[in-house]
């Protein structure tokens, strides 16, 4: 079978890459970031649902891409981390470790993010522990959920914000990768 699908350069940076940067320096990713980035995930996660596209396999933090401008990808690639979550729950930890700044584990996963990181809301725990839970009912009501959540806590955040912050993180040049 042959794909029509033409492979895209990409310019930019992987979650983890970002992150990965950001603890070299001792830094955490700003709240704001994470909201901003992840309500993104799940926005383009519905997208993809509702086009009949939704992902076969969890996500991680490779798959979760950042171009220069601050704009968010899903890249296609498989993912072998956690063959058993759902892509929800698989938001839920990526989410999870990106507010409280740590590995998701057995021993802490039951921690609601706030108690890592007081910055963190109530309604926010709420929402990344119901997706952990499995209790979420789509990337579309997530989307929903968290944009209201936002919206309630004046976190309002643009990709141009990411764009210079990635900037002053990666003083060299981006990575080109297919996608």
């Amino acid at each position: 079978m042959v794909s029509n699908v033409i492979p895209l350069r990409l310019k930019g940076w992987t979650l983890k890459e970002v992150t990965q940067e950001l603890k070299k320096g001792g830094y955490a990713m700003p709240l704001e970031v994470t909201l901003f980035i992840m309500t993104e995930v799940a926005r383009l996660s519905s997208q993809k649902d509702r086009e009949g596209e939704s992902f076969e396999m969890p996500m991680s933090p490779d798959q979760i891409f950042i171009t220069p401008e601050g704009n968010i990808r899903l890249l296609p690639i498989g993912n072998e981390r956690g063959k058993d979550l759902s892509p929800i729950e698989s938001w839920g930890r990526i989410t999870w470790e990106l507010l409280t700044s740590r590995p998701f584990a057995k021993e802490t996963s039951s921690r609601k993010p706030s108690y890592f990181n007081p910055k963190v809301s109530k309604e926010l725990d709420t929402l990344v522990m119901r997706a952990l839970s499995k209790k979420t009912k789509g990337f579309s009501v997530l989307h929903h959920d968290l944009t209201q959540q936002i919206e309630a806590e004046s976190l309002a955040f643009e990709a141009r914000f990411l764009s210079g912050m990635l900037q002053e993180l990666f003083e060299e040049e981006s990575q080109t990768v297919a996608g």
